[in-house]
């Protein structure tokens, strides 16, 4: 997540909630989830969050949703 952010943010200011969100979904697929969606608010997020979830082979069960996009599909 530190390299994907580095053109916007220093590693310090990387919101932890996102690595937080990661292990989470991870954690309720292993536990037997069918699916999980999991909701960011920035695309660097999106992107890391999926790539993390794709390389520990749960990619098929997880989506990862940008907020501010999703409202705005929601209120259009």
């Amino acid at each position: 997540m530190g390299a994907l952010s580095a053109d916007d943010v220093t590693e310090d200011e990387i919101e932890k909630t996102d690595t937080i969100l990661a292990g989470l979904a991870y954690q309720y697929v292993a536990e037997g989830a069918s699916h999980v969606t999991v909701l960011v608010s920035d695309r660097i997020a999106e992107r890391a969050i999926a790539d993390i979830l794709s390389a520990v082979g749960v990619g098929d069960r997880t989506s990862i949703v940008e907020g501010r996009e999703f409202l705005n599909e929601l209120t259009s």
